[in-house]
């Protein structure tokens, strides 16, 4: 009887570290929808840890004018954006596959991606390590 006590016990210590792992990723409000619309996809904001740096532009090069400096510069954050979203978005086109995740859409900008993910998903993708939130 102590040894199905203590197998429970270890079981229930392992699923909950398993569940606050994913909790300083996940809000807490993300967690009640998950909890109260199981099966359907919800709309989430992929927040990764590392910004697109600005400063590392070459903003002293000389330009035409305003707007090939523009262009430069919106081109540049877009690759480095590109670069830093890649191995999550490898991950989430794998979880598309199986219809767990839809409509991905990247944002160079606050280097952010969006999708609408399973509960399921959504728990795969918190656990990756460059997502922030």
């Amino acid at each position: 009887m102590k040894r199905i006590f203590t197998l429970v016990l270890l079981s229930f210590c392992f699923i909950h570290l398993g569940f606050t792992q994913n909790s300083n990723v996940i809000d807490p409000e993300l967690y009640a929808l998950m909890n109260s619309r199981s099966g359907d996809k919800i709309s989430v904001n992929i927040i990764l840890k590392e910004n697109v740096d600005a400063s590392s532009l070459n903003v002293r090069k000389a330009f035409y004018n305003e707007d090939a400096k523009r262009t430069y510069m919106v081109n540049e954050l877009k690759t480095q954006s590109e670069k830093l979203q890649a191995d999550v978005l490898k991950t989430l086109k794998a979880v598309e596959r199986s219809s767990q995740v839809t409509d991905i859409s990247c944002h160079w900008l606050t280097n952010m991606i969006n999708c609408n993910a399973s509960a399921e998903a959504i728990m795969k993708i918190a656990e990756h390590p460059d997502v922030e939130a």
